[in-house]
C-alpha cells in the first residue's frame, strides 16, 4: 500500500466498529421490548450520564431536589443516534452548528482542556442555544437583534477524539421538543434558570477576548474601531460598561491619553451626580411641602365642612390655606368642588387671615411659595453654610482685635477714673455693686466701637 498508516487506521476503525456493532444494540432492544421493560432498559443505559448533565437534575429555589423522569429518558433515547469517530478526528469544530448533545459510550475525548471518558456528556450548550446552522454575521445580528451579543454563532470550541470513540448523539430539536411539552414545564423552568449562569459566563468570556484584542491595538482610536466592529455603536451606547472597562485596561498599559480622558470623565460624572442629587432633593422637598400644605388645608378648612376628600383636587389647582381667601365660590366649583361644599368652604375661608404682601404676585394673585420649592436645594444650603462659616470667622477675628484694643483703653483710663463717680454712674462709687464695663451687651467689641471702656464712665471732668 502507498499509505501504510492510513491502512492501519482503517483497519483499527473497522475492527472497533465491528466489535461495537455500530452501537445500535441498545436502541434495537428498546424498540423491540414492552413498555415496562423499555423503562428499565433506558434506566440502565442512560442513568449514569444523565446524572452528570446538571441541566437535567439539581435543587430548585425552594430547596427541593428534582430530576427528569423515566418517560423523559425514554423519549430522549428514541431520538438517539450513534456516531463512531476515529482517533485525532474532531467531533465538532469552533464554527460547527450547535445541534447535538453527545455522550461517550466508548473511548476518550478531549474537550475544553479536559479529558472525558465513558458516560461523560459534552456539548451541553445545545440546551442553552440550539442552532441547526451557522448563520452569516449580518444575518445572525438581524435575527437576534440586540441579544446577539449573548448568543454564540457556532460552538466556539472544539472536541477531539483521542481514541476510537463511540458516541450517543441526541438531536437538539428532539430535546427542545420534549421541554416544550406542558408536562415538562417545571423541568423547562429549571433548565432556563441554570442557563443564565452559562449565558453570563459566555458574555464575560467573549467580552474579555474582544477587550484584549482592542487593548493590543496601537492607539485608543484603533481599539475603539475593534469594539465598534464587534458590538456596533448602539451596543456601546446602551452598555457603557464595555467602553469603561476598555479605558481601564488601556490605562493599565500606560496610555497617558486615556488617563486624561478618564480624569475629565470623572469630573463630568461628578457634576452629573451632584445635579441628579440636587434634583432628587428638590423633588422630595417639594413632595413633603405639598403633603404639608394638603394636610394643613384638610385639617383647618375642609374637615369642619366635610370636604376633606377634595383636598388633592384643590392642591392640584394651587389652592392652599394661604390662597383660599382670594378664591370665589364659583372658582371653587370650577376647581372640582360641588356647589354646596364650595359655598361652605367659601364661608369658612372668610375666617382665614388676609394674605401677606409677600404672597401677592405681580398680577395681584396670592401665590403659596411652598409650591415652587426652589429654595433649599443642595447648592443653596452649601452657599448658606459657606456664608455662615465666613461670618463666624469674621466675628472671631473682630472679637480678637477688640480684646486687644480694650486692654489698651483700660490702661489709659485707669489714671483718669481715679475712683471718681461720673454723673451717670450709679450710687456706690467704685464699689463692687456697680456693673463692670465688661458686662455691657456686646462685650469689649461694643465698648471699643463706643470709644473706649472708661470714657463713658465719667470722672474725666
Amino acid at each position: 500500500a502507498r499509505n501504510p498508516r492510513l491502512c492501519e487506521r482503517l483497519r483499527s476503525y473497522y475492527i472497533f466498529r465491528h466489535n461495537e456493532g455500530d452501537g445500535d444494540g441498545w436502541k434495537d432492544i428498546v424498540n423491540r421490548t414492552s413498555r415496562e421493560m423499555q423503562g428499565e432498559v433506558v434506566q440502565e443505559l442512560h442513568s449514569d450520564w444523565l446524572r452528570r448533565v446538571h441541566y437535567f437534575n439539581g435543587v430548585d429555589v425552594d430547596g427541593h431536589e428534582w430530576e427528569v423522569d423515566d418517560d423523559f429518558k425514554l423519549q430522549l433515547s428514541l431520538s438517539m443516534a450513534v456516531e463512531v469517530v476515529a482517533p485525532m478526528e474532531m467531533v465538532f469544530k469552533e464554527d460547527s452548528a450547535i445541534d447535538r448533545l453527545y455522550v461517550i459510550q466508548q473511548g476518550v475525548v478531549g474537550c475544553k482542556g479536559r479529558i472525558l471518558k465513558k458516560a461523560d456528556p459534552f456539548g451541553e450548550d445545545v440546551l442553552v442555544y440550539y442552532s441547526p446552522e451557522v448563520l452569516d454575521e449580518q444575518e445572525f445580528k438581524a435575527k437576534h437583534g440586540i441579544r446577539w451579543v449573548c448568543r454564540p454563532n457556532g460552538r466556539g470550541y472544539r472536541a477531539t477524539a483521542l481514541t476510537n470513540v463511540l458516541l450517543l448523539a441526541f438531536p437538539g430539536d428532539a430535546i427542545h421538543e420534549l421541554l416544550d411539552r406542558p408536562k415538562y414545564e417545571y423541568i423547562k423552568h429549571q433548565v432556563r434558570r441554570k442557563m443564565f449562569v452559562w449565558q453570563v459566563r459566555h458574555v464575560m468570556i467573549t467580552m474579555l477576548r474582544t477587550l484584549r484584542e482592542a487593548v493590543a491595538q496601537e492607539t485608543y482610536a484603533d481599539g475603539m474601531q475593534v469594539l465598534l466592529q464587534k458590538y456596533g455603536f448602539e451596543m456601546l451606547q446602551n452598555v457603557p460598561t464595555i467602553n469603561e472597562r476598555y479605558m481601564i485596561m488601556r490605562e493599565a498599559t500606560g496610555d497617558d491619553e486615556v488617563k486624561v480622558m478618564r480624569l475629565f470623565r470623572k469630573m463630568w460624572n461628578r457634576k452629573r451626580f451632584i445635579a441628579a442629587v440636587e434634583g432628587l432633593v428638590k423633588k422630595r422637598r417639594r413632595e413633603r411641602a405639598l403633603v404639608d400644605v394638603r394636610d394643613e388645608l384638610r385639617q383647618s378648612v375642609l374637615k369642619p365642612v366635610a370636604a376633606e376628600s377634595y383636598a388633592n383636587n384643590l392642591i392640584a389647582q394651587g389652592i392652599s390655606t394661604r390662597t383660599l381667601r382670594d378664591f370665589s365660590a364659583m372658582e371653587l366649583v370650577t376647581s372640582g368642588l360641588p356647589v354646596v361644599l364650595a359655598k361652605r368652604v367659601y364661608k369658612a375661608a372668610r375666617n382665614l387671615p388676609e394674605p401677606d404682601v409677600s404672597w401677592i404676585g405681580a398680577d395681584g394673585v396670592a401665590v403659596d411659595s411652598r409650591y415652587s420649592s426652589g429654595k433649599g436645594c443642595v447648592a443653596e444650603l452649601e452657599r448658606l453654610d459657606a456664608e455662615a462659616k465666613t461670618k463666624k470667622r469674621e466675628l472671631m477675628r473682630s472679637l480678637l482685635y477688640a480684646e486687644e484694643d480694650s486692654d489698651d483703653d483700660d490702661d489709659d483710663a485707669g489714671g483718669s477714673s481715679g475712683g471718681g463717680t461720673g454723673p451717670d454712674e450709679p450710687p456706690g462709687g467704685g464699689g463692687g455693686m456697680a456693673q463692670p464695663p465688661g458686662a455691657i451687651p456686646g462685650g469689649p467689641m461694643l465698648r471699643s466701637r463706643l470709644g473706649g471702656g472708661g470714657s463713658s464712665g465719667g470722672g474725666g471732668g
